[in-house]
Formats: C-alpha cells, structure tokens, sequence
C-alpha cells in the first residue's frame, strides 16, 4: 500500500490548513481525532505532511484498487504512515 499512498500524492500541506479543513464540531477530523493526533505526533522535523487521493478510475474499483484519500507523512522519500479520511 506504501507505493499506492506515495503515487497518489496531490499536495504538501501543513497541520493546521488539514486541522482548519477537517473541523467537526470545534474537533479537528471529530470521530477520528485520535487517530489524526497519533499521525500527528509522528511528526519530525524535516518531515513533510502530504494531502493524497487515488486517481479517479480507483474510485470506481474493489479492494485492494479501491479509491483511497487523506494524509500522510512522508520522511525522507519513504511514507512513514498515513490516516484515511475517505475509502470507495
């Protein structure tokens, strides 16, 4: 899955534009904050913070080519881990 994450990065984005787009309630990412807090604490500098969905025609596919979206943690060219805010 690491490829896949790593060839469907769209954007680089910072902690608090992902926080700012993902509020629920005054909770960022609401029923999945502890999991947006694990990701978050992983966080090195030097590391990068990337927004990644899969492209469209893995939207329309099953498990394991499903479509895939959220943010990742990339270190060094390797994705370190990841949280799925949506799945297909």
């Amino acid at each position: 899955m690491a490829q896949f994450v790593l060839d469907s990065l769209q954007r680089r984005i910072t902690p608090e534009e992902v926080e700012k787009e993902h509020m629920e309630d005054g909770i960022p990412f609401g029923h999945i904050h502890a999991e947006w807090c694990q990701l978050k604490a992983q966080l090195r500098e030097g590391d990068e913070l990337w927004y990644f969905r899969t492209p469209d025609a893995t939207w329309q596919s099953a498990f394991p080519r499903c479509g895939l979206e959220g943010y990742a943690i990339i270190r060094a060219g390797q994705l370190v881990t990841q949280i799925l805010t949506s799945i297909s």
